[in-house]
């Protein structure tokens, strides 16, 4: 399997891990809500952890990937930010996370897939070929507040270092499809489903 691939596999598993060792019934719903969220939304089904039982009617999500923090206030809004998410090839490796009686915490890499062209659009001068693809690792660290439900009420998602840029070599991508079902294989219900 492609090195990024297996990484995102191993980061699923970890996340596996932390809900199936939690023996306190509400955080084992949120360890389970995050784990269902975060393959759902990788899976290219992003849709479905805004629904009702999953998420609350008016999230707030908090973004800062630069000097500033981009909020995005409504379901509305956050319906924009996974437009944005979705636009791209995105995965993450190294992810440690946290459950508590508030939410989840968690930190990770997130690796996003650009080619040389789409990072100079965006101010990077990387001297390569317009088509040559880069892997674009940010350190970033995230909360995920819940109610009492326990429903998302948002996400606070932060760059907490420089990115890296990484030139791909041969075998390094790999199809958006074999990552949709990847994470896919890690979808599964809430077993206590919340009542709304």
């Amino acid at each position: 399997m492609n090195q990024y691939l297996e990484n995102f596999k191993t980061c699923m598993e970890t996340v596996k891990a932390m809900r199936d060792a939690e023996q306190d019934p509400r955080r084992k719903i949120i360890a389970e809500n995050f784990q269902r969220h975060v393959a759902l939304e990788l899976a290219g089904q992003g849709d479905l952890v805004l629904q009702p039982d999953m998420t609350i009617d008016e999230p707030v999500y908090r973004v800062k990937m630069g000097p500033e923090v981009t909020t995005f206030d409504g379901m509305d809004m956050v319906k924009v930010f996974y437009e944005g998410v979705n636009a791209g090839i995105c995965t993450f490796q190294s992810q440690q996370c946290w459950v508590n009686d508030w939410g989840i915490a968690s930190y990770y890499t997130a690796v996003l897939f650009k080619s040389a062209a789409q990072l100079s659009a965006e101010g990077l001068d990387t001297g390569a070929a317009d088509d040559t693809m880069f892997a674009q690792h940010l350190p970033m660290a995230m909360f995920w507040p819940f109610d009492e439900t326990p429903r998302l009420i948002g996400e606070h998602v932060y760059l907490v270092g420089d990115p890296e840029l990484h030139e791909l070599k041969e075998g390094e991508m790999f199809e958006l499809q074999e990552l949709r079902d990847l994470a896919a294989s890690f979808v599964e219900p809430l077993s206590q489903p919340v009542a709304v």
